[in-house]
């Protein structure tokens, strides 16, 4: 398996996000140890980053089976595993939630046309009054 960044990334833009480093960099690992976990063998782990305007997009897409219908409801609880438990202690999808939504973002996950699932997290740039702030719901795709 590879893990590769999305070949539209855009190296000179800004990427800053509102955030702590180290915690930001533990969302994207628990997003992708959790895609390569799932994918087969000789797939690839695509992350990527989309400059939403006042946010910025994080997708993290693998090629694996996708999210069975029972399970996708309560993946980012606290202790929610798949069926097969190929998970750790259920954990890392939940600090993931917890984390990027304390930073106001938003986190989720969605099929993908080709197979397999996106994985996304959607964080406010620096200097963005947070949604609950200005009383605005935020906007799922």
């Amino acid at each position: 398996m590879k893990i590769q960044l999305d070949p539209v990334f855009d190296t000179s833009k800004n990427w800053k996000v509102a955030g702590e480093k180290s915690r930001l960099e533990r969302v994207i690992s628990n997003l992708a140890e959790n895609a390569l976990r799932h994918s087969p063998a000789n797939s690839s782990v695509t992350i990527g980053l989309f400059d939403e305007g006042d946010t910025i997009l994080v997708t993290i897409d693998d090629q694996g089976p996708g999210i069975p219908t029972e399970i996708a409801g309560t993946l980012f609880q606290k202790f929610a595993q798949g069926k097969k438990g190929r998970g750790k202690i259920g954990l890392g999808l939940y600090f993931c939630r917890m984390t990027v939504e304390h930073w106001g973002g938003e986190v989720g996950h969605s099929p993908r046309e080709q197979g397999g699932t996106r994985f996304w997290f959607r964080l406010p740039k620096p200097g963005r009054k947070r949604d609950y702030e200005t009383d605005e719901k935020p906007s799922v795709s």
